[in-house]
């Protein structure tokens, strides 16, 4: 007669219970794993698209500078501190998307600078009106983002985002431009 711990042992028990365990147990591992990475990358992407739309937004930062002749050259410090921050974040997702995937780094350099090619002329403007104070009336402003060129370079790196949010490109990407 069979004991429980003959059953156990046998072979039929291992492969009706325990192989179908250690499978569905990898399985959910691995599935674990790829949603947790793909959350990673598009927190990665979001943050480095911020701080591209950031530059751009630093031209309202500067019009809204306070009116308060007492407080400007404080205000003007904050904005400056604001810009030079928003630089080295940008140069850290350079850096950062460069080592994620060469080819999404490049579009977003490209990105970056149709953005300050853009915004340069728009910032040196915004220093020389007058302070509006925070919501105050803006005139005669151009939204950096209507500039043809760049809404190029933006929907070319968003595409190269989608890509790199998908496994069939990444791994074509990364076996063809070794």
């Amino acid at each position: 007669m069979k004991t429980i711990l003959d059953y156990l042992i046998s072979v039929s028990f291992l492969t009706s219970v325990i192989v179908p365990l250690i499978t569905g147990s990898l399985a959910a591992a691995v599935i674990s794993y790829v949603q947790s990475d793909n959350f990673r990358r598009k927190r990665l992407v979001a943050s480095a698209y911020r701080v591209a739309l950031d530059r751009a937004e630093a031209v309202y930062w500067i019009r809204r500078r306070t009116k308060n002749k007492e407080l400007l050259p404080q205000d003007e410090i904050i904005i400056r501190d604001k810009l030079h921050q928003v630089q080295e974040r940008t140069e850290y997702y350079k850096g950062l998307l460069s080592i994620e995937a060469k080819w999404l780094g490049e579009s977003y350099a490209t990105f970056v600078d149709a953005v300050t090619k853009q915004t340069g002329p728009l910032l040196k403007a915004a220093w020389q009106e007058k302070p509006v104070g925070p919501g105050g009336e803006l005139t005669n402003i151009i939204h950096p983002k209507a500039n043809p060129d760049l809404l190029k370079a933006e929907q070319e790196f968003l595409e190269s985002a989608r890509q790199f949010f998908t496994l069939r490109y990444r791994l074509q990407r990364k076996f063809i431009q070794r």
